[in-house]
């Protein structure tokens, strides 16, 4: 905890901030698994191809952090300020799940379809 935040230069005198980062490492820090997730996603449908939706979750994020920002100040200060990284991870990682889960199901019946040329256009 403190002992991270003198690597920033913040001192034994500056307790308000050093108590304010440790706040933020902390509840930032709990929600590491979906960023994860997030960059786990994300990178699989870029490398698969699939660009537009890693490109909007970007979007999403923006006006995530903006309206989080905005919102969570005004009725938890700065602990609000803390959550708005793991809540606009979450808001894009859902995005970015759902499009993964489409793309598979896309590939997946296309490798099929390629498997079975004779079935093509009948229903199973």
């Amino acid at each position: 905890g403190r002992s991270l935040m003198g690597l920033f230069g913040i001192g034994s005198e500056e307790i308000q901030v050093a108590d304010q980062a440790q706040l933020y490492l902390s509840v930032t820090s709990s929600f590491y698994i979906l960023f994860g997730l997030w960059s786990v996603f994300r990178n699989a449908l870029q490398g698969m191809g699939y660009t537009r939706i890693p490109m909007l979750s970007a979007g999403l994020e923006i006006v995530l952090r903006i309206i989080c920002s905005f919102g969570f100040t005004s009725f938890a200060g700065f602990l609000g300020i803390s959550f708005v990284d793991p809540v606009t991870w979450a808001g894009a990682l859902a995005l970015l799940m759902t499009g993964y889960f489409a793309a598979i199901k896309k590939v997946t019946a296309f490798q099929r379809q390629s498997a079975n040329p004779d079935t093509e256009g009948q229903t199973p």
